[in-house]
């Protein structure tokens, strides 16, 4: 994928179907209508609602980048998937860093958040909503890449539900399969080197 010479021929987007019956997008809607009470009572809805939705999207990524069938203990908390969506690369490490360092705040229970913080709070998980639906609404289902020198294309396709990437090299009359388990340790880094490429093609 990263070699002189090779070129995206062709790629094909869909829009994932999460299995979730609410979804990111509504709970932050929620959020937004909590703040607008003022009160103490809407600043603590808006916080959960925020949360809710944070969570959400970061389970979301998971699933849209087959994860979820990973080890549970890969999976036991936000920090963990956090690290996981950092090694993909599809966002940068510095705005996980803020959003787990405000993220915080909804951890100490019992206290009266102020309306400046539960709308920081919301501000950026909004705000990672936004930059990471692409991955959700337009994620690449099928792409093919050529290398004249070469003389050979390779396509990519997954199985999202039982958790491996597919690679297919073809040459003009040879074909080799290979595929990669989400439990393989080479899994996040090969699917982050060619996601940065197809999400990119124009």
């Amino acid at each position: 994928m990263n070699e002189n010479g090779t070129r995206w021929s062709s790629i094909s987007n869909n829009s994932i179907e999460l299995p979730f019956e609410v979804k990111p997008y509504e709970y932050i809607s929620f959020a937004e209508k909590d703040l607008e009470l003022n009160d103490t009572r809407g600043r603590i809805n808006a916080l959960s609602n925020t949360k809710r939705a944070l969570d959400c999207q970061i389970d979301s990524l998971i699933y849209a980048f087959g994860l979820h069938n990973l080890p549970k203990k890969k999976l036991r908390n936000i920090p963990c998937k956090f690290d996981l969506i950092k090694e993909l690369g599809i966002i940068a490490p510095r705005v996980l860093s803020k959003i787990n360092s405000v993220r915080n705040l909804v951890e100490h229970e019992f206290v009266r958040p102020s309306q400046e913080q539960v709308e920081d709070f919301y501000d950026i998980v909004h705000l990672f909503l936004l930059s990471t639906e692409k991955y959700i609404l337009n994620f690449p289902h099928f792409c093919q890449l050529e290398n004249d020198e070469r003389e050979e294309w390779l396509s990519f396709d997954y199985d999202r539900k039982e958790g491996f990437i597919e690679f297919s090299v073809h040459s003009n009359d040879d074909k080799k399969v290979i595929k990669i388990y989400s439990s393989d340790e080479n899994y996040i880094t090969v699917y982050a080197s060619f996601i940065k490429v197809a999400l990119n093609y124009k």
